[in-house]
């Protein structure tokens, strides 16, 4: 591979941010562990907790408050509680709860500890009682530690997308943010593009109506998991599948960087993992909401969770969430209605089952593929900038494009004892869409048509171009089981773990395309565009436009090994076996470009020392294997992407996990990336992407992000990413991706009289992007930049008694004006215009 030397300036920049951060962090540590400990105590906030079970009422309360508690469960067997209702202080809730019943909580470093109040008894039987207590089974009311729901918090504590373990953020040897699902509701993020777009170091180009490229360190993300299995989302064959609604997931996990250790092939970019709502609720409860905004926006959303017997050893849970708007781009509507019910299922103290079925449905009608055209000439046949309102359509309005998706899914996990637990699963996800949709301004616009042109001013010539039309039906299944057993063993005096297991991964592709017949004559002048516009004759094709298949099995073995106290040492490995089928024909009695490879090992290593009880710093290294079902301008097959991630980082933990921070330094290098370069006609006479390999392509930089609560009330979720990347001339790999990405959101509830108001707002940054294609180039068109720019959003929250809340948003406060530029250089697609949206909602 060619690749430069990592520059010392990078690594004096990083290091420089290392110290300032780890400054900034101490810093904020001193000033603020006392300040929080003691206010944490005093500061008041509104609990609604139902009469029940005393045991259920302080796991509430603890989740409310997000504190973490521990207990015997003996203490609490066989006690009821009246619930909680009303405005207390922690100390407070927990005398009303706990008084009447001769029990009191005292706090330690790891959070609250249950025990029983005093006893005016002898101090052998106090002592008799003390040790007993001891040696008593422990419960940890945040069970389930990932679960961020309900927990008021911004920080998560665990994550377990990057390893096979449950590990800590702080102990995890890889870059990792977290949205909660506090976050995604105090923003309103709503669909997975929006969540990219407020994640660190990732950024969103969102080119038409219903697609939009995904990237992170400079290289599309095209891992996406749901629970972990990888789900299916091809941004060719994609209708709308990243604007699907997040109202079924509880957090959105995203992990920088390649992962062939937990998600098959290792691929150079991130790792999207939606985490689903699970059917843990041992009582009824739940929440409704509706909301209504800018463009018409109408929604509604009710998440129900009931145990299902007695003994609430069966549990379901339920979502069904509804939307629809029209758009700030004219004729431009969508509906989306999402439905998920999942259930849980105890089978005795070790044995648990669940599963479920969600469904999701998109329409849209008069969809734009592609942008609207950026340039056009002036007398001289000069190629200028061409800037239209941007409400402005070039979508006709018989056009549409719809996808629906169905996921059904089965899990069973067995604990043994002893360290060591079990787990199978299955997943099937289908999506289909049916789309009539057509492109009709490829090239600059001829200023006397109206229409697009190719401009030959050496030979001062014009030639009219005609564009796109086509009907496309769109059909992709996945299937994927999953195998895993994970174990502790000692070894010299050490305890440590190991994770291994199988995953088969079965995905298909069918795609069935009518060209349409356009021609200069029905393409309309776009000054005068309206969308009234005759159908095209559509061409039936006997052959599927595409017909492929994948297949992948994979082993893998991963070891967390104590070296040393503070040290661990994570490694691994998974061995793959690829297989890519091109059927010709729905048939399948020849094949084109199939290519397999098999017993392809993707290592991994990581290293994180503990420096103490808040500091912890990592490196980590993993290996680059991505086989590529894409072509070259000749229909060749690319060779797989491979190569090299480096990284090395630190991080920290405060206040029992509520305030996080990480640094992290990386270096990636890789060979034969596809980079898009424009497109061809295939033997359907259908447009088909074609792609280049990049050589020697290195992408390094840093991300910074801090993500918790700061004070009591105070929630920061901020971060920084950089990087820079090139190939191995020096040409820049996707310039169309901002090198450069700031977030911040913040909120803080306010105090006294305004106790029951809280108030947020953020801005999300970006630096200058660019697209400058060759064949751009020779027509003479210029680089078609967008240039840095920032956002501005606000938020308020009124609490109007413990079960309504109203919420307003409003987005882009400025009304600032920017666009995501297209990959061939040719079109822009300008982003949202301001808006709000007004929310209420009943918790129950």
């Amino acid at each position: 591979m060619k690749h430069n030397r990592f520059k010392t300036s990078l690594l004096h920049l990083a290091i420089q941010r290392a110290i300032i951060a780890v400054s900034l962090v101490t810093t904020n540590t001193i000033l603020s562990q006392t300040v929080f400990a003691n206010t944490a105590i005093q500061t008041a906030q509104s609990y609604h907790i139902k009469a029940g079970s005393l045991a259920q009422a302080i796991n509430q309360f603890a989740e409310q408050a997000g504190i973490l508690l521990n207990y015997d469960a003996r203490l609490v067997e066989g006690k009821q509680s009246q619930g909680l209702n009303g405005t207390y202080t922690l100390a407070q809730g927990f005398n009303t709860l706990l008084s009447t019943h001769g029990l009191q909580t005292q706090q330690t470093p790891n959070g609250y500890v249950l025990t029983e109040k005093p006893k005016l008894s002898s101090n052998a039987s106090t002592e008799q009682t003390t040790s007993d207590a001891i040696q008593l089974p422990v419960i940890n009311v945040i069970a389930d530690s990932e679960k961020t729901e309900k927990t008021g918090r911004y920080a998560a504590s665990v994550s377990t997308t990057a390893l096979p373990f449950k590990a800590s953020l702080r102990e995890t040897p890889q870059s990792i943010t977290v949205l909660t699902r506090q976050y995604l509701d105090d923003k309103k993020i709503d669909n997975l593009a929006d969540a990219i777009r407020n994640t660190t170091g990732l950024s969103v180009n969102q080119y038409e109506s219903n697609r939009g490229g995904l990237y992170a360190r400079g290289f599309n993300i095209e891992n996406y998991l749901i629970d972990g299995v990888p789900t299916n989302i091809n941004e060719q064959w994609s209708a709308g599948e990243i604007f699907n609604s997040t109202a079924i997931y509880d957090r959105i996990e995203v992990i920088r960087g390649a992962d062939g250790l937990m998600t098959g092939v290792g691929k150079p970019s991130a790792v999207v993992n939606m985490i689903r709502k699970k059917a843990d609720s041992k009582e009824l409860t739940g929440q409704l909401s509706i909301e209504g905004g800018s463009w018409s926006h109408m929604g509604t959303t009710a998440d129900i969770s009931t145990p299902l017997n007695k003994s609430a050893t069966t549990r379901a849970r339920f979502v069904v969430d509804y939307d629809t708007k029209d758009s700030y781009i004219d004729a431009f509507e969508t509906t989306q209605q999402t439905f998920f019910a999942t259930f849980e299922q105890d089978i005795g103290k070790n044995t648990l089952l669940s599963g479920g079925i969600s469904y999701q449905q998109d329409e849209t009608d008069s969809p734009t593929w592609g942008g609207i055209p950026a340039w056009t000439v002036d007398e001289n046949i000069n190629v200028i900038p061409l800037r239209f309102d941007r409400s402005k359509t070039v979508a006709p309005n018989w056009s549409y494009w719809d996808t629906d998706y169905t996921n059904w899914f089965v899990k069973a996990e067995h604990n043994f004892g002893d360290g060591w637990d079990a787990s199978i699963s299955y997943n099937n996800g289908k999506r289909n869409s049916d789309a009539k949709i057509n492109l009709y301004y490829l090239y600059p616009i001829d200023p006397d048509t109206g229409k697009s042109a190719m401009f030959l001013k050496e030979y001062g010539m014009k030639l009219p171009v005609v564009g796109s039309s086509g009907m496309y039906n769109v059909s992709n299944e996945k299937e994927d089981l999953n195998v895993q057993i994970n174990g502790e063993f000692d070894l010299f005096k050490r305890t440590h773990e190991l994770s291994f297991g199988y995953n088969m991964s079965r995905e298909k592709l069918l795609t069935h395309g009518r060209p349409g017949s356009l021609s200069a004559e029905l393409t309309p002048d776009i000054y005068d565009f309206n969308g009234n516009m005759p159908q095209p004759i559509y061409i039936n094709r006997s052959t599927p436009s595409i017909n492929q298949k994948i297949s992948q099995d994979s082993l893998f073995f991963a070891g967390r090994f104590s070296l040393l106290d503070p040290v661990k040492l994570f490694a691994g490995t998974r061995v793959v076996n690829y297989k890519f089928r091109d059927y010709k024909d729905s048939i399948a009695t020849s094949t084109d470009n199939s290519h397999k490879f098999d017993h392809e090992f993707i290592p991994y290593l990581g290293l994180v020392w503990n420096i103490n009880d808040h500091f912890s710093t990592y490196a980590s290294w993993t290996s680059i294997f991505e086989p590529q079902n894409k072509e070259d301008v000749n229909g060749t097959q690319l060779k797989p992407m491979e190569g090299d991630t480096y990284e090395i980082g630190l991080k920290s933990s405060h206040f029992q996990d509520r305030l996080t921070s990480s640094l992290s330094i990386f270096r990636m290098e890789q060979d034969n990336y596809a980079e898009r370069i424009g497109t061809r006609t295939d033997d359907n006479g259908l447009f088909k992407n074609v792609y280049r390999a990049t050589e020697g392509a290195v992408s390094k930089g840093f991300e910074l992000e801090i993500a918790g609560e700061i004070l009591p009330n105070w929630h920061l979720m901020t971060g920084y990413g950089y990087f820079k990347a090139k190939e191995a001339n020096g040409d820049d790999v996707s310039p169309l991706i901002p090198r450069k990405q700031f977030n911040l959101f913040s909120k803080y509830k306010l105090s006294g009289v305004l106790q029951n108001l809280t108030v947020g707002g953020g801005v999300r940054w970006q630096s200058e992007n660019y697209q400058w294609q060759s064949f751009a180039k020779s027509l003479g068109v210029p680089k078609l930049e967008q240039k840095a720019y920032a956002v501005v959003d606000l938020m308020a929250q009124y609490q109007i008694d413990p079960s309504w809340s109203a919420q307003l948003n409003i987005n882009n406060v400025f009304d600032k004006k920017y666009y995501a530029v297209t990959d061939d250089g040719m079109q822009l697609y300008w982003q949202p215009s301001r808006n709000a949206l007004l929310s209420f909602k009943y918790q129950f």
